[in-house]
């Protein structure tokens, strides 16, 4: 988001306030049940669900998604001694903190029943996450999954669906969007760093705002920064730095690959 043209991404740091965002992306923790207490505790939950009920968007990854739902129960008190705690109630989901940790590459897709991402004729695109929802992205995506929660859901309201995990194939389905499309959360790390996904939710996060956008072609595969070109440069010239810098013929000695 940082290199996106038209983009302006806020980190909020502690003491400071949210502001006027179109979109609020909670990110990954790794003591979720605190942190949302911290958020509780310094007001930042009351801000995200203020911005919710004017309109605003609200996004949750892994940690994130479960702050939105119902509650976070922890009966085996694998991350603080508090059991349970009362999640904001964006979403209808409840989650349970389980003593192993799920670690997992996978690849995924828009899950065939999240009619917020499909363009048709009775379904027509508007502002973000709403009727219409993000338009007709039917790519595949790739991230990871590192969590310890099982989030349960009574409705089938999914984001994506799990197509592949470690290498092999599945069908599972992740996540869960709220019936306006406003909120949605997802359990997939890395989901903004497809491109043309990320493309597709700025397209409409512009849209909703009355800003002039290109129109798109299903062929069309350009995209305005390629994440996935960037990271492999940077990944080179890092690997530059470290062999000018280190003696590369003890290290494979070393390694046994000399």
């Amino acid at each position: 988001f940082e290199r996106e043209p038209d983009v302006n991404l806020r980190y909020v740091g502690h003491g400071e306030g949210i502001g006027d965002a179109d979109v609020i992306i909670i990110p990954g923790s790794k003591n979720t049940i605190d942190d949302l207490n911290y958020l509780y505790n310094c007001g930042y939950a009351g801000e995200i669900l203020r911005h919710y009920k004017k309109g605003g968007s609200v996004v949750g990854v892994c940690g994130g998604y479960q702050m939105l739902g119902e509650y976070i129960a922890d009966p085996y008190r694998v991350e603080t001694s508090l059991g349970k705690i009362s999640g904001m109630g964006l979403l209808p989901v409840k989650t349970t903190i389980e003593k192993e940790k799920v670690t997992s590459q996978v690849r995924a897709k828009v899950h065939p029943l999240n009619r917020f991402f499909k363009d048709t004729p009775e379904n027509p695109p508007s502002p973000p996450f709403g009727k219409g929802g993000l338009g007709g992205f039917s790519g595949e995506l790739k991230g990871y999954e590192i969590h310890m929660g099982l989030t349960g859901f009574q409705e089938e309201r999914h984001m994506f669906e799990i197509i592949e995990r470690d290498g092999s194939p599945i069908s599972v389905p992740d996540g869960f969007i709220s019936e306006d499309g406003r909120v949605w959360g997802t359990y997939i790390h890395g989901i903004f760093d497809n491109d043309g996904f990320r493309e597709e939710f700025i397209r409409r996060i512009k849209l909703a705002k009355g800003l002039p956008v290109a129109a798109r072609s299903e062929s069309e595969t350009d995209t305005s920064f390629n994440f996935q070109e960037f990271k492999e440069r940077e990944y080179d010239r890092l690997a530059t730095l470290v062999r000018r810098n280190t003696d590369m013929e003890t290290f494979y000695r070393i390694a046994g690959l000399r």
